[in-house]
C-alpha cells in the first residue's frame, strides 16, 4: 500500500501555486504549520530581525550588500500585516501603490519598489524558507534594493502575516 506524505502534498502544491503566480515585482505565498501562542511586540520585533538577518545573510551569500531596515517601509509593512490580520484588507498587495506613496511622501523619491507578502502558523526562518522556494519571491529578496521594511501581525488564531517592502532610493 501506498503511503502520502501530506506535508509533501502540501508543499508540492505551494511550490505550484506559487509558480503559477505572474512573474510581477509583487508576489505573494501562503502555508500553515506552527502555534496557536500569541505573539507578543517584542516577539514581533525579534522576528523582524530574524528576518532581516535571513535576507542578509541570504544576499551575502550571493555577493549582495544588505539591505538596511527603514521605519517607514516597516511602518508601512506593518499596517499593511495588520489589516490582512484583522480583515480589513484582502490578503495580496491591495493598495501597494498607496503604500509607496506614503513611503514617498517620508523619504523622497524611490527608484523601485517591491513586496512579497506571506501568512501561516510559521517563524522566521520557515517564512524566509517558503520566500526563497518561490522564483518571485527570491527576485524580489535578491533584487537591485537597499532598504527593507519588515511588518508582521497575529490573527486571534494564531495565524501570522508578514509583509516585506523592499526599496531603491
Amino acid at each position: 500500500m501506498y503511503k502520502i506524505n501530506f506535508s509533501r502534498v502540501k508543499r508540492i502544491l505551494f511550490v505550484f501555486l506559487i509558480s503559477s503566480l505572474s512573474a510581477c515585482a509583487q508576489h505573494k505565498a501562503t502555508v500553515s504549520s506552527v502555534s496557536n501562542k500569541k505573539v507578543t511586540t517584542s516577539g514581533f520585533k525579534a522576528m523582524q530581525q530574524d528576518i532581516l538577518y535571513y535576507v542578509n545573510q541570504h544576499r551575502k551569500s550571493l555577493g549582495l550588500p544588505a539591505l538596511q531596515m527603514n521605519d517607514a517601509a516597516t511602518t508601512e509593512a506593518t499596517k499593511h500585516s495588520a489589516d490582512m490580520a484583522d480583515g480589513t484588507m484582502d490578503f495580496g498587495h491591495d493598495g501597494f501603490n498607496d503604500r509607496m506613496k506614503n513611503i514617498k511622501e517620508k523619504i523622497g523619491f524611490l527608484r523601485a519598489s517591491a513586496e512579497n507578502v506571506a501568512y501561516g502558523k510559521i517563524d522566521a526562518k520557515e517564512v524566509m524558507d517558503m520566500w526563497l522556494s518561490s522564483p518571485g519571491h527570491k527576485k524580489n529578496i535578491e533584487g537591485n534594493y537597499s532598504m527593507i521594511g519588515i511588518g508582521i501581525a497575529q490573527r486571534p488564531d494564531g495565524y501570522l502575516y508578514f509583509t516585506q517592502i523592499f526599496l531603491l532610493k
